[in-house]
């Protein structure tokens, strides 16, 4: 039983060293629901009563609203890469690939608040805010 165990210990660690270098290839992450929450780096989203958007991570969160509100937003990501003189090894300073990055265009993400007595007025949007 107990040979059996560091056996099973020993190919275990042999396959994460064999397939590590597998993990080098990670990409962009797009995780974009607000504006105020990248400012925050999403960290607490789901507890920063910012805007409308907490409804996104924690629905209960709209009851700490003082009005109706509405938030809009989108991206606009054109990627357009042309990678070349690509190599790899496997230390550590193996500095990066020569080659494009992708490119895009930030669309500003804001909140139109109104008042509870049924009346959606907008208030001001601000980009970037």
């Amino acid at each position: 039983m107990h040979n059996n165990f560091k056996k099973l210990t020993l190919a275990a660690a042999v396959a994460a060293v064999t397939f590590a270098s597998q993990a080098n290839a990670g990409g962009y992450q797009i995780n974009e629901q607000s504006v105020s929450g990248q400012g925050y780096g999403h960290a607490g989203r789901s507890s920063n009563v910012n805007d409308a958007t907490i409804v996104f991570g924690n629905p209960a969160g709209m009851s700490f609203l003082d009005r109706a509100q509405i938030t809009a937003g989108g991206t606009f990501l054109s990627v357009d890469t042309d990678i070349s003189n690509v190599s790899a090894n496997r230390t550590l300073d193996a500095g990066v690939a020569q080659g494009g990055a992708p490119v895009g265009t930030q669309v500003p993400i804001g909140a139109i608040p109104g008042t509870n007595d049924g009346d959606m007025v907008p208030g001001t949007l601000v980009p970037f805010a």
